[in-house]
Parts: C-alpha cells; structure tokens; sequence
C-alpha cells in the first residue's frame, strides 16, 4: 500500500482468493485455479512465502477442490475441506509431500470449517439429509465430532423414500 506497487502472486488463470496466512505471517496459502487443459477450473492450494517472494502449488487433492480452513500446529501443513463421493471430508496438505486424509464423517456433508489458533480443534457445521444442520467440534486427536448446539433439533424430519435393492 505504501509504494502502490501491485504484486502478482499467483499464476494468473482465475481469480485466486480466500487466503489464509500461517500463524508466524511468512506463508499466505490460497486456491490457485488452473486455466489449462487437462483440468481446466481444477484448483490447488498454492503458497506464497513472504520471506523469498516466491509461490508454488502443493500436492493435488483428490477433487482439487480444496476449500482452505486454516493451518496446523506448526505451519507445517495447511487443513483443507473438500467434496467426496457425496459427502465431505478434511485433508491435511504438507508443504512437502503427499495429501493424506484426516477426518471423513462417512454420513452427510460438512460446511465451512473453522480451526483454532493452535490448529487442534475444528468448529464444524454438519448436515445430512435426515438431519437438520447443528454446530459441532472435532478434536483432531480423536477425530469424533462432538455435537455442540441443538439449534434444529426440535424440527420435525421431512419424509424420505425409501431405497431398497431387488434382486
């Protein structure tokens, strides 16, 4: 701001937003669309570093999707949230290395996940078709989401059809 220089940071090919900077401030992490084939609007979660000014994408998620919640202890890896199959799961992106699953609630989708400062717990909106959304947190040593508010509990579940296999 103070010399009105603009600086490019990302790769150019979308618009590059929703960063989160690492907790020391020398990392900023955001998704960086790719505006070539063979995956055209895939993202991957790039990382400027402050210190040599300059930026890289890390490893691909599964759907290349990611949605940044935050990072973990240590600025070591940054915790991101993407669709899979029809639910939703979190993924721990390492600087170096591969992308490993961390947390997948096998039932319903999560919504924007928040992490707190020290990167261990994780606020999480759930929902699945039989449930009304409720606020929960996931302790990310026991990977168990624990129900913490009872908004919608009193809602009555719309009726469902039923799905049965013939054979």
């Amino acid at each position: 701001v103070a010399t009105s220089v603009v600086k490019e940071i990302g790769f150019g090919g979308g618009f590059a937003g929703a960063p989160k900077y690492s907790s020391d401030g020398r990392y900023l992490a955001f998704p960086q669309p790719n505006a070539t084939p063979p995956n055209p609007g895939a993202e991957r979660v790039a990382l400027y570093d402050r210190q040599t000014g300059s930026t890289r994408t890390l490893e691909a998620t599964p759907d290349e999707e990611p949605r940044i919640a935050g990072w973990m202890p240590g600025n070591r890896a940054i915790v991101v949230s993407e669709a899979k199959h029809t639910g939703t799961a979190l993924y721990e992106v390492p600087l170096e290395g591969p992308v490993k699953e961390i947390f997948a609630p096998g039932h319903g989708v999560l919504g924007a996940v928040s992490i707190s400062e020290s990167g261990s717990v994780y606020g999480i909106p759930h929902e699945s078709s039989d449930s009304a959304p409720e606020a929960y947190v996931l302790h990310g040593e026991t990977n168990r989401m624990i129900q913490v508010s009872a908004a919608n509990s009193s809602l009555e579940k719309p009726p469902l059809g039923k799905t049965a296999v013939f054979e």
